[in-house]
Protein backbone atom coordinates (compact mmCIF):
# COMPACT_ATOMS: atom_id res chain seq x y z
CA UNK A 1 0.00 0.00 0.00
CA UNK A 2 2.88 2.48 0.74
CA UNK A 3 3.95 2.41 -3.00
CA UNK A 4 0.30 3.13 -3.69
CA UNK A 5 0.15 6.29 -1.25
CA UNK A 6 2.93 7.46 -2.51
CA UNK A 7 2.50 7.73 -6.11
CA UNK A 8 -0.35 9.63 -5.33
CA UNK A 9 0.62 11.62 -2.17
CA UNK A 10 -1.26 14.50 -3.13
CA UNK A 11 -4.56 12.84 -2.84
CA UNK A 12 -3.87 11.41 0.45
CA UNK A 13 -5.95 12.66 3.49
CA UNK A 14 -3.66 13.37 6.95
CA UNK A 15 -6.08 10.68 8.37
CA UNK A 16 -5.06 7.61 6.54
CA UNK A 17 -1.53 8.46 6.60
CA UNK A 18 -1.79 9.12 10.34
CA UNK A 19 -3.57 5.72 10.31
CA UNK A 20 -0.94 3.58 8.18
CA UNK A 21 1.26 4.92 10.91
CA UNK A 22 -0.50 4.15 14.05
CA UNK A 23 -0.74 1.03 12.55
CA UNK A 24 3.36 0.53 12.44
CA UNK A 25 4.55 -1.87 14.60
CA UNK A 26 7.06 -0.32 17.28
CA UNK A 27 9.95 -2.35 15.89
CA UNK A 28 9.63 -1.98 12.46
CA UNK A 29 11.37 1.82 11.84
CA UNK A 30 11.19 1.46 8.19
CA UNK A 31 7.37 1.26 8.36
CA UNK A 32 7.08 4.09 10.52
CA UNK A 33 9.45 5.73 8.75
CA UNK A 34 7.46 5.08 5.90
CA UNK A 35 4.37 6.52 7.53
CA UNK A 36 5.71 9.64 8.44
CA UNK A 37 6.63 10.71 5.23
CA UNK A 38 3.19 10.00 3.75
CA UNK A 39 1.55 12.02 6.97
CA UNK A 40 4.02 14.88 6.05
CA UNK A 41 3.41 14.44 2.36
CA UNK A 42 -0.59 15.37 3.10
CA UNK A 43 -0.16 17.93 5.51
CA UNK A 44 2.00 19.78 2.85
CA UNK A 45 -0.85 19.19 0.77
CA UNK A 46 -3.07 20.51 2.69
CA UNK A 47 -1.48 23.87 3.43
CA UNK A 48 -0.09 22.37 6.83
CA UNK A 49 3.35 22.93 6.43
CA UNK A 50 4.58 23.68 10.20
CA UNK A 51 3.08 20.05 11.13
CA UNK A 52 4.75 18.37 7.76
CA UNK A 53 7.75 19.71 9.05
CA UNK A 54 7.55 18.56 12.53
CA UNK A 55 6.51 14.78 10.81
CA UNK A 56 9.54 15.24 8.64
CA UNK A 57 11.97 15.96 11.15
CA UNK A 58 10.90 13.27 13.31
CA UNK A 59 11.86 11.10 9.85
CA UNK A 60 14.94 12.58 9.16
CA UNK A 61 16.33 11.77 13.18
CA UNK A 62 14.94 8.04 12.89
CA UNK A 63 16.88 8.04 8.65
CA UNK A 64 19.72 9.22 10.84
CA UNK A 65 20.03 7.11 13.42
CA UNK A 66 19.42 3.98 10.68
CA UNK A 67 21.84 5.39 8.52
CA UNK A 68 24.58 5.30 11.26
CA UNK A 69 24.10 1.66 11.64
CA UNK A 70 24.54 0.97 7.71
CA UNK A 71 20.80 1.10 7.00
CA UNK A 72 19.15 1.78 3.39
CA UNK A 73 17.04 4.31 3.90
CA UNK A 74 13.84 5.48 2.18
CA UNK A 75 14.42 7.21 -1.12
CA UNK A 76 11.32 9.00 -1.72
CA UNK A 77 12.06 11.06 1.88
CA UNK A 78 14.57 13.72 0.18
CA UNK A 79 11.45 14.61 -2.19
CA UNK A 80 9.54 15.08 0.55
CA UNK A 81 11.91 16.97 2.70
CA UNK A 82 13.36 18.71 0.10
CA UNK A 83 9.66 20.16 -1.38
CA UNK A 84 9.06 21.04 2.11
CA UNK A 85 12.22 22.99 2.94
CA UNK A 86 11.59 24.35 -1.01
CA UNK A 87 8.13 25.91 -0.32
CA UNK A 88 9.46 26.99 3.30
CA UNK A 89 12.02 29.23 1.50
CA UNK A 90 14.74 27.79 2.98
CA UNK A 91 16.39 27.23 -0.77
CA UNK A 92 20.09 26.71 1.04
CA UNK A 93 18.99 23.75 3.07
CA UNK A 94 16.26 22.44 0.42
CA UNK A 95 19.90 22.36 -1.55
CA UNK A 96 21.66 20.54 1.11
CA UNK A 97 19.00 17.74 1.45
CA UNK A 98 18.71 17.34 -2.49
CA UNK A 99 22.44 16.62 -3.01
CA UNK A 100 22.20 14.29 -0.07
CA UNK A 101 19.75 12.46 -1.62
CA UNK A 102 21.59 12.56 -4.71
CA UNK A 103 24.89 11.19 -2.67
CA UNK A 104 22.71 8.59 -1.02
CA UNK A 105 21.02 6.93 -4.17
CA UNK A 106 24.38 7.27 -6.22
CA UNK A 107 26.17 5.29 -3.64
CA UNK A 108 23.77 2.01 -4.10
CA UNK A 109 23.29 0.07 -7.01
CA UNK A 110 19.67 1.72 -8.31
CA UNK A 111 16.28 -0.05 -9.12
CA UNK A 112 14.09 1.41 -12.32
CA UNK A 113 12.34 3.39 -9.33
CA UNK A 114 15.25 4.90 -7.50
CA UNK A 115 16.90 5.71 -10.49
CA UNK A 116 13.70 7.16 -11.40
CA UNK A 117 14.03 9.02 -7.76
CA UNK A 118 17.71 10.57 -9.07
CA UNK A 119 16.14 11.80 -12.06
CA UNK A 120 13.39 14.27 -10.09
CA UNK A 121 15.83 14.78 -7.71
CA UNK A 122 18.88 16.05 -10.32
CA UNK A 123 15.78 18.06 -11.55
CA UNK A 124 14.66 19.47 -8.65
CA UNK A 125 18.33 20.15 -8.13
CA UNK A 126 18.54 21.80 -11.06
CA UNK A 127 14.91 24.12 -10.23
CA UNK A 128 16.88 24.76 -6.96
CA UNK A 129 19.75 26.29 -8.54
CA UNK A 130 17.67 28.14 -11.40
CA UNK A 131 15.68 30.21 -8.39
CA UNK A 132 18.49 31.18 -7.21
CA UNK A 133 19.92 32.52 -10.12
CA UNK A 134 23.07 30.07 -11.28
CA UNK A 135 22.20 29.11 -14.15
CA UNK A 136 25.71 26.89 -15.14
CA UNK A 137 24.70 24.32 -12.05
CA UNK A 138 21.13 24.17 -13.03
CA UNK A 139 22.10 23.40 -16.67
CA UNK A 140 24.62 20.82 -15.18
CA UNK A 141 21.59 19.38 -13.19
CA UNK A 142 18.89 19.04 -15.57
CA UNK A 143 21.11 17.19 -18.19
CA UNK A 144 21.85 15.07 -15.33
CA UNK A 145 18.07 14.41 -14.91
CA UNK A 146 17.48 14.09 -18.86
CA UNK A 147 20.22 11.13 -19.21
CA UNK A 148 19.00 9.45 -16.62
CA UNK A 149 15.29 9.87 -17.65
CA UNK A 150 16.33 9.14 -21.58
CA UNK A 151 17.54 5.74 -20.12
CA UNK A 152 14.74 5.07 -18.39
CA UNK A 153 11.81 5.68 -21.14
CA UNK A 154 13.49 7.23 -24.10
CA UNK A 155 10.34 8.73 -25.83
CA UNK A 156 8.01 11.93 -24.51
CA UNK A 157 6.97 11.87 -21.00
CA UNK A 158 5.19 14.83 -18.70
CA UNK A 159 8.52 14.81 -16.60
CA UNK A 160 10.69 14.74 -20.18
CA UNK A 161 8.86 17.43 -21.48
CA UNK A 162 9.12 19.71 -18.04
CA UNK A 163 13.19 18.64 -17.87
CA UNK A 164 13.80 20.16 -21.52
CA UNK A 165 11.78 23.33 -20.75
CA UNK A 166 13.88 23.80 -17.41
CA UNK A 167 17.07 22.43 -19.78
CA UNK A 168 15.88 25.08 -22.71
CA UNK A 169 14.81 27.91 -19.97
CA UNK A 170 18.09 28.08 -18.01
CA UNK A 171 20.06 27.66 -21.39
CA UNK A 172 18.40 31.09 -22.08
CA UNK A 173 19.74 32.89 -19.14
CA UNK A 174 23.03 31.38 -20.50
CA UNK A 175 22.61 32.76 -23.77
CA UNK A 176 23.53 29.42 -24.97
CA UNK A 177 20.74 29.49 -27.93
CA UNK A 178 22.11 26.11 -29.42
CA UNK A 179 21.25 24.09 -26.74
CA UNK A 180 17.68 25.72 -25.62
CA UNK A 181 16.96 25.50 -29.55
CA UNK A 182 18.22 22.05 -29.66
CA UNK A 183 15.90 20.98 -26.66
CA UNK A 184 12.88 22.50 -27.98
CA UNK A 185 13.24 21.29 -31.13
CA UNK A 186 13.51 17.59 -29.35
CA UNK A 187 10.27 18.37 -28.22
CA UNK A 188 8.76 19.54 -31.68
CA UNK A 189 9.76 16.08 -33.13
CA UNK A 190 7.58 14.30 -30.48
CA UNK A 191 4.38 16.24 -31.45
CA UNK A 192 2.54 16.21 -34.89
CA UNK A 193 2.28 19.44 -36.59
CA UNK A 194 -1.33 21.40 -35.67
CA UNK A 195 -3.21 21.89 -39.21
CA UNK A 196 -7.15 23.59 -39.63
Amino acid sequence: NYIIYLQHWDKIPPQVAEMYRLSAKAEDWRYYFRALILEAAAYLRRGQAETAGQQLLKADSLYTTANLKGVSYEPNFFLVYTSYLYNAGDLNHALQQTERGIDSLRSRSLSRRDSSLLSSLYNNLGVRYFDIGDYEEAVIHYRNALAINDRLSPGISTKAIQMRLNLSLASTFLEDWELALTQLNLLAEQFPPLTN
